[in-house]
């Protein structure tokens, strides 16, 4: 049994790979803030703190049922096969100030659920699942689920930025018929 007197010897090769380990767990980490600060800022409405979690030529793309493209578009996105695109911080801009006219911020609350994280040097592959809840009527509803694919990158400043951010809304539930409550 080890006392804490006990000598341990490390090599130059342990402690590099150890640095290499705690780097990757705090990438990881930065990454994983970044996540939940999207859906923070975005439902807090800070738009200029939110605008700051991309790189000046990302993409946000959303894929889903024709009524949320139908609502992007309205936003000013820019229809594409699969769904609606914002690219750049001009048009992600439109897209927070949609969002605000379209009355979904402070009553709604995203959650970002347990992402899986790849770090290869400055880029990052990211999957998460997230669900999306209103307050409406005195109840929570849910309202979007789906998974997000992301991209991002370590930038200049050393922070980690979305540079694409793939939205795949699995569906958007409506609110119950009253007939059903």
């Amino acid at each position: 049994m080890r006392t804490a007197n006990d000598k341990i010897e490390v090599s130059a090769d342990d402690w590099s790979r150890l640095l290499h380990r705690v780097e990757r767990l705090e990438d990881e980490r930065a990454i994983s803030d970044v996540l939940h600060q999207y859906c923070v800022l975005n439902d807090h409405g800070f738009p200029d703190e939110w605008l700051d979690l991309f790189t000046p030529d990302a993409v946000f793309e959303s894929q889903g049922p024709s009524g949320v493209v139908g609502q992007l578009l309205r936003r000013g996105g820019e229809a594409t096969d699969k769904g609606v695109r914002f690219t750049g911080h001009a048009m992600l801009a439109r897209f927070m100030v949609g969002g605000a006219r379209d009355g979904i911020t402070s009553e709604a609350k995203h959650y970002t659920v347990r992402p899986s994280i790849a770090v290869d040097g400055d880029e990052a592959r990211s999957t998460s699942y997230f669900l999306a809840v209103a307050y409406k009527d005195g109840d929570y509803l849910t309202y979007g689920i789906g998974r997000f694919v992301d991209l991002l990158v370590r930038c200049s400043d050393g922070r980690w930025r979305f540079k694409e951010r793939i939205v795949r809304a699995a569906g958007r539930a409506e609110p119950p018929s009253p007939a059903l409550l």
